[in-house]
């Protein structure tokens, strides 16, 4: 094979593999969770989500993820009604990540790549800047799956929540609940047709 013929045809697989690589994905909620650990009275943990969210990346690697605040889910009816109440004022508050993804970094179909990830966390005039591990797999050429290597930890004091988080540590009678609070995600995006 000639040296043309080389660089056309490689050129040519580029062009081919464009389109699945640089395209805007959004995030398919079927195969995705954020879910946050919780820990009160110095070691009971429990496990929560977030019911909704939304996300996107763009053709040029923007990512943005919405998280309405008030979609916790405890599992108890009441603790939901009081996170609300409490933290959020009744109001609804959304929490907007953004980040920039090299398109390129991407990986081949069928393999995994290990990245850290800056991200900005955005919550009602708050913003936190902060690294995440991630790791992206390319399942398919259409699905690209990202998640949490280890949990992210989130300090409720950097997001103006300590009053609140001590007002629902009185109303349940606990003797204390953590400041920390570690969140983990699979987020599963579709390229768009």
């Amino acid at each position: 094979m000639s040296v043309s013929t080389r660089t056309f045809f490689i050129a040519a697989v580029f062009v081919l593999a464009a389109p699945s690589l640089f395209a805007d994905w959004n995030l398919d909620l079927s195969g995705s969770s954020i879910s946050f650990t919780t820990v009160k009275a110095d070691h009971l943990a429990e496990n929560h989500r977030f019911d909704s969210f939304a996300g996107r990346v763009t053709e040029a690697g923007e990512v943005r993820l919405v998280v309405p605040l008030d979609s916790s889910n405890t599992g108890i009816a009441i603790r939901d009604e009081r996170i609300r109440e409490m933290l959020f004022d009744n109001t609804t508050i959304e929490a907007v990540v953004t980040a920039q993804i090299d398109p390129a970094r991407v990986p081949a179909v069928g393999t995994t790549v290990a990245l850290s990830l800056p991200l900005n966390l955005a919550i009602v005039g708050v913003e936190l800047d902060f690294t995440a591990a991630v790791l992206v797999t390319r399942v398919s050429g259409g699905q690209v799956i990202v998640s949490s290597r280890g949990p992210v930890l989130l300090n409720v004091e950097r997001l103006g929540w300590a009053r609140g988080v001590e007002k629902l540590r009185e109303v349940a009678g606990l003797p204390s609940i953590s400041h920390a609070v570690p969140v983990s995600f699979v987020l599963s995006f579709e390229r768009e047709r």
